[in-house]
């Protein structure tokens, strides 16, 4: 142990600061909830509405996993998201649901772990992701979901934010909830640049740190790199706004594909999505951005 390490705890996350970097986890937290039974519960039907005592006890839980989500579990991101818009009218099932979410809790992602970053080479670094009609309770809105990192060119990253939530409008496709997901994620990444520029270089709109924006979405690439015009009007105000930002070589704004299965933000965007590589990233605090830019260039040759 270096003399240098420190060990705190700080609103209830445990913090362990190193010479290599920085540990986080709220695993204290974590390990003192537990599933919630109510009277019954095996016999009663999944939509039979929970009565108030019951609706106290589930809100208990979501506060809980709201809280976990928010600090320390981007991969419960989505769950705690999506049991939040059930309302006031929770069910047996729903309740169900829940206790299976504070097993899944127990699991899954260990720690956040911050690396130490060359702040000589540094670049921000996000993936915006998005999926159409499938948020609760109708099914009508879209989600989208993104996370945010601080990175060095040799690929050390530090997780910095990360989003689940309900697009503003109702969209009628694919390309146009991934569009909508992409202008929130960057303008979340600007405000990142900023604050680190402001720090770095006492200036907030210095602009020197590069922003590369990774879709999996092939049809919102090509249509930022188009001169053709998308058929959607609303679509094509929120495409021209992107592209005026990407075009202008000193925002430093650049797009880039990735296969599906490289999305790390798709757990954030609906249910039953594998959250494994989002989780090996965040521990390992590290992003192959060189092999996933040359993965890209032989798509595009192809």
């Amino acid at each position: 142990s270096s003399s240098h390490d420190i060990s705190f705890d700080y609103i209830g996350l445990k913090i362990d600061q190193m010479d290599s970097g920085i540990k986080i986890d709220q695993k204290k937290f974590i390990n003192s909830i537990d599933v919630e039974k109510v009277s019954d519960m095996k016999n009663r039907k999944i939509t039979e509405l929970l009565n108030d005592t019951e609706k106290k006890v589930y809100q208990k839980l979501l506060g809980k996993v709201n809280w976990i989500a928010h600090q320390s579990r981007p991969d419960l991101s989505f769950d705690a998201f999506n049991f939040s818009l059930l309302g006031q009218s929770p069910t047996i099932g729903d309740l169900k649901r829940m206790n299976k979410i504070i097993t899944k809790i127990k699991t899954g992602l260990e720690y956040i772990w911050l690396p130490q970053l060359d702040e000589n080479c540094l670049q921000i670094v996000a993936f915006s992701d998005a999926s159409l009609a499938n948020i609760l309770p109708e099914k009508i809105n879209s989600g989208e979901g993104y996370v945010i990192f601080i990175s060095d060119t040799t690929g050390n990253s530090c997780l910095v934010n990360w989003k689940s939530k309900k697009i503003n409008r109702v969209v009628h496709s694919t390309v146009a909830a991934e569009c909508l997901s992409f202008v929130d994620c960057l303008g979340d990444c600007t405000y990142v640049r900023n604050l680190i520029e402001e720090i770095l270089y006492k200036d907030p709109r210095a602009e020197k740190i590069p922003i590369k924006m990774f879709v999996d979405s092939s049809q919102l690439k090509k249509a930022i790199n188009s001169s053709h015009l998308v058929t959607e009007k609303l679509l094509r105000i929120n495409i021209a706004e992107i592209k005026q930002l990407v075009q202008d070589k000193k925002k430093k704004i650049s797009v880039h594909w990735v296969k599906t299965a490289h999305m790390i933000s798709d757990c954030l965007t609906k249910t039953g999505a594998s959250s494994e590589k989002l989780c090996d990233v965040i521990e390992n605090g590290f992003i192959n951005i060189h092999d996933l830019i040359e993965e890209e260039k032989k798509h595009a040759s192809n």
